[in-house]
């Protein structure tokens, strides 16, 4: 879902940085899960290599809305068509806010996330269509989280998310 400041973020609340240029940013809704699972004894989560990256870049599964979908619907969706994961969702992890450069402009995006349990599929089982946009995905152990992710500011969301959990309540 793409809006403009005027509209989107300023219902949700979200503030959208200016250009330098000072013309509003265009704002991109996305939605995305953090998988857990336990793999060889060892709790790990799911990174994807998305095509569109450098050959080391490694993300989390997520991906814009098609038109009135749901957040949660889209996330489910979207985990699946890039992990081939079938999971179900838990607690919603809140959201995580950039802004990137697509083709000289700056584009703010703002991800709503969930904690996913797999619940079905194989990891890196993808289809044809799907396998154009994403070269693999794979389990990547917690224990190291630093490792898992290269965009800075998803590596500070797995951080943080990791350590809430593990605080909260069972």
């Amino acid at each position: 879902m793409v809006a403009s400041v005027s509209t989107q973020a300023a219902v949700r609340g979200y503030v959208v940085p200016e250009s330098e240029s000072g013309d509003q940013v265009e704002l991109v809704q996305g939605a995305g899960g953090l998988v857990l699972a336990m793999v060889s004894n060892e709790l790990c989560v799911a990174v994807v290599q998305p095509s569109r990256h450098g050959p080391e870049s490694w993300c989390l599964p997520k991906g814009h809305l098609i038109k009135d979908e749901p957040p949660l619907q889209a996330a489910l969706r979207e985990v699946r068509e890039e992990t081939g994961l079938i999971c179900e969702a838990a607690d919603g992890l809140g959201f995580l806010e950039y802004t990137v450069m697509r083709h000289g402009a700056p584009i703010a995006k703002r991800t709503q996330f969930w904690l996913m349990i797999p619940i079905a599929g194989e990891i890196d089982r993808l289809s044809e269509a799907d396998r154009a946009e994403i070269v693999r995905a794979r389990w990547h152990p917690v224990s190291d989280p630093e490792g898992a992710l290269t965009h800075p500011a998803e590596q500070e969301f797995l951080s943080s998310s990791l350590i809430r959990l593990r605080e909260s309540p069972a």
